[in-house]
């Protein structure tokens, strides 16, 4: 049927739906000159989709278009997603967002802060590291008595620590988002270092006897010692809950062995 003179064309407009990560790897099969049906078929996205972009990026759109946020970036950059994975557990364990005035201009920007016992040099500049590799800004150090304080200051924090919220941790509930349980399981190692480096400790159940180490992980939010248990599970290491209901600790000599592989003294 024709459409009568004179009664304008209704146009459906679709709007893109797909992830920066997605348009990233379109782009990139642009580049190399890969035909559409190729690219189609390794990337699983539908044909049409991918000649819109083609014809985007052919008509110079999208091309210098870089990540606004500091979740696209980090969902983009794989390379970041294992400092992250560090800095999350240590932000669980014992790390502190708040809203603060920047002394350059007086906009509001977000602290993002770390403690560390000032006798763990070591610990310190691994932090210093993850937290440049992730934010990739100026970090900051406070003397204070028997720490240091390890300061970050960026806008929308909160974009990739969605856990931020008043009050303490351990009243309210703490919820990780997909994408943070899938650099989780992509890094499960550096996310328990990142707790049991924050509020964790390595200890001699027996004195002088190096065969006698144990790990305990304590923490006053449940929702906190449910993940530290989960991504455990991902090594194949079994933990218990003490007594008081607080604290998760290793079963074996063989989980300990395990983390004793990639945790060790904190130094």
């Amino acid at each position: 049927m024709r459409r009568p003179k004179g009664v304008p064309v209704q146009v459906r407009v679709i709007p893109y739906m797909r992830t920066p990560e997605e348009i990233n790897n379109i782009r990139e099969c642009w580049y190399n000159q890969i035909n559409q049906s190729e690219a189609s078929r390794r990337l699983n996205i539908a044909r049409c989709t991918v000649r819109d972009y083609y014809n985007r990026f052919s008509n110079g759109e999208l091309l210098e278009t870089k990540p606004v946020s500091l979740l696209e970036i980090l969902l983009l950059d794989k390379s970041k997603q294992e400092a992250y994975a560090y800095l999350l557990g240590l932000y669980l364990g014992d790390g502190h967002i708040t809203k603060t005035k920047s002394l350059k201009n007086g906009n509001e920007v977000y602290k993002f802060r770390i403690f560390q016992d000032a006798k763990y040099i070591n610990l310190i500049q691994l932090c210093i590291h993850k937290m440049k590799a992730v934010f990739e800004t100026e970090i900051n150090i406070c003397n204070m008595p028997g720490c240091k304080e390890i300061i970050c200051y960026k806008n929308n924090i909160p974009e990739i620590f969605p856990q931020h919220g008043p009050g303490k941790k351990h009243e309210r509930e703490i919820v990780l988002r997909n994408w943070q349980k899938d650099i989780v399981c992509k890094y499960p190692k550096e996310f328990l270092k990142g707790l049991i480096h924050s509020d964790g400790c390595r200890y001699l159940s027996a004195p002088n006897n190096l065969n006698s180490v144990k790990y305990e992980f304590k923490n006053m939010s449940s929702d906190i010692l449910g993940y530290f248990d989960w991504a455990c599970s991902l090594i194949d290491v079994d933990t218990r809950r003490h007594s008081c209901g607080r604290a998760s600790i290793l079963r074996t000599k063989k989980d300990v062995e395990i983390f004793e592989s990639f945790i060790g003294p904190k130094s």
